[in-house]
């Protein structure tokens, strides 16, 4: 199985000394992400001090940039990282789509994979001379007389999509060169939802498991301090738990009244204090997250063996000092190490 990892330091070189560590630490993988940062900007940034692992994008936000604005950057990463660049794209939460961007949102997973659909058409023509043309029900594109002098690196840049609903795993399994699993996404809802809905996708477009890399995510919180660490892996579930597209999640879980307590705490006093991450149980850390030392992360990650081609181990980042988060980072890459 292949492991991956997110970026962590707050300088270039504090971001060099990570990346390369990753490197010699045998990660195969760096993923960028995009709420507090640009997806963009880090892996062209590391692409000249690393040699051997894939540098991805993992998630940008699809409906809030134009299909060629994104092929085109596409093409410039796997330019510059030579061959090594992977496009994630997920369609993000309503809100934050139309409130903070000001972008449409449409039904995501058809949305998604129609986008998926032009950026892939985008990527494969641009280098001809012949018009671009897609008609769809939300992108309609006609180009003529456009061409990018450069040569392409691959024949086939890798996309993979975001997904973790029934509904988002099916469309995205029918276009996408890889699924990346979301950070709740334990590894029983791996296998009771995503999997079994990935098979239906992939079949609805004849494609076989082996076309598609499912890339899982697991939170760990190494640390002897496994009651402190419990409670620092509370604040990403609470997190959660205030955004209403996770309600269905939770009650799968048998965790509705707790998942709904914990969102009536956080709007009584402003998304602030510990009155929400309090009322995450020790249950409800374990039902999704793991923390431990770093033979039980190790045990955990095992588990995903058969089940998940990849796996993106992260630490708990939400409510937390950057310092906190960056310790258990560093945890994750030493227990992990190859």
């Amino acid at each position: 199985m292949r492991y991956g990892l997110r970026y962590s330091g707050d300088s270039m070189g504090a971001i060099k000394e990570w990346t390369q560590g990753a490197e010699r630490a045998g990660f195969d993988v760096l993923w960028s992400q995009e709420l507090h940062t640009s997806p963009f900007v880090y892996p062209s940034a590391v692409a000249g001090f690393t040699d051997r692992m894939q540098l991805g994008a993992g998630i940008a936000l699809a409906f809030v940039r134009s299909p060629l604005s994104v092929a085109l950057t596409t093409l410039d990463l796997d330019r510059i990282t030579d061959g090594r660049f992977i496009l994630g794209l997920g369609p993000g939460v309503k809100g934050l789509v139309t409130n903070w961007h000001g972008a449409t949102y449409g039904r995501p997973a058809p949305q998604l994979k129609e986008y998926i659909q032009l950026v892939r058409l985008l990527l494969q023509n641009a280098h001809g001379d012949t018009p671009i043309q897609f008609q769809g029900e939300y992108y309609q594109v006609d180009i003529r007389g456009f061409n990018v002098p450069h040569a392409p690196v691959r024949e086939r840049i890798p996309i993979y999509a975001a997904a973790m609903g029934p509904g988002m795993c099916r469309y995205m399994a029918e276009v996408a060169d890889g699924i990346l699993g979301q950070i709740m996404a334990s590894r029983k809802w791996v296998e009771d939802v995503m999997a079994p809905n990935i098979e239906i996708g992939l079949e609805r477009a004849g494609r076989r498991r082996g076309d598609l890399d499912l890339s899982a995510s697991m939170t760990i919180a190494i640390s002897k301090d496994v009651k402190k660490a419990r409670r620092d892996l509370a604040k990403t579930v609470a997190f959660y738990c205030t955004v209403g597209t996770y309600k269905s999640f939770f009650a799968h879980y048998g965790f509705a009244e707790e998942a709904a307590a914990v969102r009536a705490a956080f709007r009584e006093h402003g998304g602030h204090g510990p009155n929400g991450w309090s009322l995450v149980s020790d249950e409800m850390v374990d039902a999704f997250h793991v923390a431990g030392s770093p033979d039980e992360a190790r045990e955990a990650a095992a588990k995903y063996e058969g089940l998940a081609d990849s796996l993106i181990i992260g630490p708990p980042a939400y409510h937390l000092e950057p310092g906190e988060s960056a310790e258990y980072q560093q945890a994750i890459l030493e227990a992990f190490a190859r």
